[in-house]
């Protein structure tokens, strides 16, 4: 029989609410035990994406006078969610603190993940236990194969997160509010973001930026959509900011083994760091090092048919060589998932962009706040690669076996991102044929800063926003494929019958 409302009984009403409550949550909890724990991530990332869309193109998240193409709420809605960083609008034109507020939540919300929050609140606020596919897909957002430590790195991942947001946002803050903006590489087109003296507008934007930076986000509200380049002058505002992109950027699982490895000192245990911390942070090193020293040579010596001054010795652009030093090793270092940029790109030639287009693919370690095919997935390839040029019968590393199928799984992570990218590049070029006649190059640090969650652009958002529809959308699965991690991804696909092959004839291929 059907419950109806009775006015006269109100706890009777109260009984009926409950019954309703608990059928939903039995529905859901039937439903969610059905589904895999990777694919309750996919379903809960494009939930949330579309939710934040919708909140970010109703008027409510405006500036009078302002409105918004749905398919660009959804753009800014997945590059928040991603900690991206391209947008095809700018923020602090077109939204209001409301609307600001909403891309805030989604950057936090993605940069730990969205089943690394739910485990904390569940397991260290309210002090229940967390059900086994939460876990599980926890374990892959925070990037271990470990489950039993889980828990302890959400706690880091949120700790860290929320802590940095906190105490460097009212650093920022301060810094931008006494700070004259000083544009020392282009002081005759300075934007100035209008924070000096206003304490209020700079602490918020002090707390937005110390988020997006902590997780690797190259999105700001700054005034004019400059970036940190009215700011270029300013040392300190950009090492902090490197500090912590780099922090988002190697791994929650590095830093829990340094507390792993802080606690067992001091009771006297030893303690040996694992394999995937040793690879990440030499990895992380290793790439930043070599592709700033191609930076430094492409725009220095390298010239392209006589016509391109490389950036280093360009008259036309102001400031010093130990500016201009300074304003390449940040923007370099930010190739790797942060995406701020004290300079404009373009200045740099095309052999630099190429560089970077590779540093953004790479992206940063795993379990972080960053994107990209992994500094973990390229060194495995490179041990696997030198290992099979000794003639060696197994891959080492840290004198710990790597197995083959890490091997396999790397070099099928590799290829499929090499042909995502390159698909990309070509649909978004035959869309929009005026934009590739002009530079194939921008489009392409386009679609690596896309997968590679950076949000490291030579097109500005006005050009953006004028790309049709499907070239935005092919960005927006990109942005979406970069933040869950093209090894989830590519499982999805996985068929069940794993023996299907097991009778069939084995035989040879010549290659090469």
């Amino acid at each position: 029989m059907e419950q109806k409302y009775n006015k006269q009984n109100p706890k009777e009403n109260d009984v009926i609410k409950e019954s309703f409550i608990s059928k939903v949550n039995i529905f859901i909890h039937k439903i969610s035990n059905k589904i895999s724990p990777i694919r309750q991530i996919l379903i809960w990332y494009f939930v949330i994406s579309i939710f934040g869309a919708l909140l970010l193109y109703f008027p409510i998240s405006h500036n009078s006078g302002q409105s918004i193409e749905f398919v660009d709420a959804l753009f800014v809605s997945s590059s928040a969610f991603s900690d991206t960083g391209l947008t095809t609008v700018s923020l602090a034109q077109k939204f209001n603190w409301f609307g600001k507020t909403i891309v805030f939540i989604l950057l936090n919300i993605g940069g730990v993940g969205w089943f690394t929050i739910k485990i904390f609140i569940i397991t260290f606020i309210l002090k229940k236990r967390t059900k086994h596919s939460d876990i599980t897909s926890g374990a892959a957002e925070v990037g271990t194969v470990k489950k039993t430590e889980t828990l302890g790195l959400v706690f880091s991942a949120i700790t860290i997160s929320f802590f940095s947001t906190i105490i460097f946002g009212f650093i920022f803050g301060i810094l931008f509010a006494v700070q004259t903006p000083h544009n020392v590489l282009d002081p005759a087109n300075l934007v100035t973001p209008n924070l000096k003296g206003h304490w209020g507008s700079a602490i918020l934007t002090g707390f937005f930026h110390a988020a997006a930076s902590i997780n690797n986000s190259g999105l700001d509200v700054f005034n004019g959509n400059s970036s940190l380049a009215p700011y270029s002058g300013n040392y300190l505002i950009q090492v902090l900011t490197m500090f912590l992109f780099i922090l988002g950027g190697i791994g929650f699982g590095v830093f829990y083994d340094i507390y792993v490895f802080i606690k067992f000192k001091s009771t006297g245990k030893s303690f040996t760091f694992s394999l995937i911390t040793k690879l990440s942070v030499v990895a992380y090193a290793i790439v930043a090092l070599v592709g700033l020293g191609l930076v430094y040579t492409s725009e220095s010596i390298m010239l392209v048919n006589n016509s391109v001054t490389p950036f280093l010795s360009d008259k036309k652009i102001k400031g010093s060589t130990g500016a201009k030093i300074w304003a390449l090793t940040f923007n370099t270092f930010s190739t790797r998932n942060a995406g701020f940029s004290t300079m404009d790109i373009n200045n740099l030639g095309s052999s630099t962009k190429f560089i970077y287009s590779l540093m953004m693919f790479i992206g940063s370690g795993p379990g972080s706040t960053a994107g990209g095919l992994r500094t973990t997935t390229i060194a495995v390839l490179f041990l696997g690669l030198w290992s099979h040029l000794r003639r060696q019968p197994t891959t080492t590393a840290f004198k710990r076996k790597i197995p083959l199928k890490i091997l396999e799984t790397a070099s099928v992570i590799f290829f499929s991102s090499l042909l995502l990218t390159f698909v990309s590049v070509l649909l978004i070029s035959i869309a929009e044929p005026e934009k590739t006649t002009e530079s194939l190059i921008n489009i392409i640090c386009v679609v690596y800063s896309a997968f590679g969650t950076t949000g490291l652009s030579p097109i500005s958002n006005d050009m953006l926003e004028s790309w049709g529809v499907f070239s935005k959308l092919v960005i927006i699965l990109l942005m979406f494929i970069g933040q869950m991690g093209m090894a989830t991804t590519i499982s999805q696909f996985k068929s069940k019958n794993t023996h299907a092959a097991k009778n069939y004839i084995e035989e040879k291929v010549n290659l090469g």
